[in-house]
């Protein structure tokens, strides 16, 4: 008599979470392909741009708010925050591609170093 009650609970609970589950999986998978598209011209990394979605919504909505207290640092805040929006829409970072760039040319064939070539730095 409690087996068969427990069998009925069981058998309610399986026909309830089971197809829940499957939902819950199918819009993973949906989120999964929309949220953050590959862009083949992306070179920020997933977990980057999550994080600057994130910081970069609050920081925005920090300067949104405070626009009438403080303009000038407002503007500042929400021009930062638009930036890491962007940057994390998109996966492309002006400043990272830059870096990049500079990393990759070699650096006796830079600017400072050819302005003055008998300064050297070492001990570093």
């Amino acid at each position: 008599m409690i087996n068969d009650e427990i069998k009925k609970v069981t058998d309610t609970v399986k026909d309830t979470v089971l197809p829940i589950n499957d939902e819950l999986k199918k819009a993973a998978g949906t989120l999964k392909d929309t949220l953050l598209p590959e862009n083949p011209n992306a070179n920020v990394g997933k977990t980057d741009r999550i994080i600057s979605i994130g910081t970069g919504a609050y920081i925005f909505f920090k300067g949104i708010t405070n626009l009438f207290s403080h303009p000038v640092l407002a503007l500042t805040e929400a021009g930062v925050g638009a930036a890491l929006l962007h940057r994390g829409i998109t996966g492309s970072c002006s400043v990272k591609r830059i870096i990049d760039d500079m990393d990759e040319t070699d650096a006796s064939s830079s600017s400072i170093v050819a302005a003055y070539p008998s300064t050297s730095v070492t001990g570093l």
